[in-house]
């Protein structure tokens, strides 16, 4: 009964022409599909039954990552097109097609990715136009790996610059960032589409800073499980990707972990001491 009642929704979208989200899909039909997974598991079965992508079924998920900074985006007609400026705010990362660009003023300087939307908003400043950053607000969606993962091939020359907690999470979410994730659910997206992005960076914050001057929480056996299966995975022969392993190793051997909204000064104002906080870093890592 729920294939039969989904499939009927898909088509009289289709024929109209109109592409709706997998959660609008789910509240059209509360009492039969009874939970969001059902709806998910249906619209998968049916990708891969029929070889189409979730945009081409009409299903996809809500628009989740974030961007902040003046960002123009050519979506190969003029009517399409989409302009984002700092002063208005951040912006939800919008659905690109294959003949989507991305323009920058000429004031950017690097790119800044952001594991977290509450440390994501502290440093949407609309004074500051040196930088674009993007956050996934938490694990990172198909959209938003696929905006950075174009913004960092049409501007190579810009730096493109993380910050996380120094916890398995944290690193694991700037993992899935500069790797791309698992694509093996390809009915979700086009084979020929890039979602990872190699150039990503840690900024220079060590378990260390936080241990010897700032708060540090104790290490979960939760945290301690996914650390010590994330060190079994395929690190590459990659200078950043051994810096990223280094960090769990001491996180794992002090039995600690830093996140990086805790940081407070001696006037507990955390917006302006976590700001500076991150631009020194930043600065550091620009040299």
């Amino acid at each position: 009964a729920m294939y039969t009642r989904l499939i009927s929704l898909l088509i009289e979208n289709l024929e109209k022409n109109i592409i709706t989200t997998k959660r609008d899909l789910y509240y059209q039909d509360v009492s039969l599909f009874q939970n969001q997974a059902n709806v998910d598991a249906i619209i998968e079965d049916l990708c891969n039954v029929l070889g189409f992508t979730n945009q081409e079924l009409g299903a996809v998920a809500a628009l989740k990552g974030l961007c902040f900074g003046d960002v123009t985006l050519l979506n190969g007609n003029p009517n399409l097109d989409q302009i984002f400026t700092r002063q208005q705010g951040s912006f939800l990362i919008p659905r690109l097609n294959n003949k989507s660009k991305i323009q920058l003023s000429n004031d950017v300087q690097y790119i800044l990715v952001v594991e977290k939307d509450a440390v994501f908003n502290l440093l949407c400043d609309p004074t500051n136009s040196n930088r674009i950053i993007v956050t996934g607000k938490g694990f990172p969606d198909h959209l938003t790996k696929r905006f950075l993962s174009l913004l960092s091939i049409t501007y190579p020359h810009l730096p493109v610059l993380g910050i996380a907690d120094i916890d398995p999470y944290g690193l694991n979410i700037m993992k899935q960032f500069k790797s791309g994730g698992d694509k093996s659910n390809c009915f979700m997206v086009n084979k020929d589409q890039k979602f990872d992005c190699p150039r990503l960076k840690l900024v220079d914050i060590t378990i260390l800073d936080f241990i010897k001057k700032l708060d540090c929480l104790d290490l979960t056996i939760r945290d301690f499980t996914l650390s010590s299966k994330m060190l079994e995975l395929d690190f590459y022969n990659d200078v950043q990707q051994e810096i990223w392993r280094s960090e769990l190793q001491r996180s794992m051997f002090f039995g600690k972990k830093a996140e990086i909204d805790v940081i407070k000064g001696s006037n507990d104002n955390l917006e302006i001491n976590l700001t500076q906080y991150i631009a020194n870093a930043i600065d550091k890592a620009m040299k």
